[in-house]
């Protein structure tokens, strides 16, 4: 169970057993794994690269919910900025309607006030 191979004497993954291609494989390849040097050094580095990676995405999907709650946030303030904005023009243009009617109003008052007096001069 060890990968030694009783009748040989020698494990599996050895170039010269005949049993090279043939044994458990999977136990092969974990000895290989865990009786490389190398392996826990290249194992601990990948796991550090999954971590960042990890953190990386973690960050962009934050930066990305940031982005959209601001995106719709500003378009709703802009949405209120123009209703505002829309009712401030309303208002403004009532305003000058009004003060055009008044200026108006007032002009024809004054155009009669004027046309009296000049009949009263021409009458003297």
């Amino acid at each position: 169970s060890s990968g030694i191979n009783a009748e040989y004497g020698h494990r599996t993954g050895d170039k010269e057993c005949p049993l090279a291609s043939k044994g458990n494989l999977q136990s092969e390849q974990f000895r290989k794994m865990h009786e490389d040097p190398m392996y826990h050094m290249m194992r601990q580095k990948h796991d550090e690269q999954d971590e960042e990676r990890q953190q990386k995405e973690l960050r962009i999907a934050q930066m990305r919910a940031m982005l959209e709650e601001e995106t719709s946030s500003s378009s709703e303030d802009e949405k209120k900025k123009k209703k505002k904005k829309k009712k401030k023009e309303e208002r403004d243009s009532e305003k000058s309607k009004k003060r055009k009617s008044e200026k108006k109003h007032k002009k024809k008052k004054k155009k009669r006030k004027r046309l009296h007096p000049s009949d009263s001069d021409d009458s003297d």
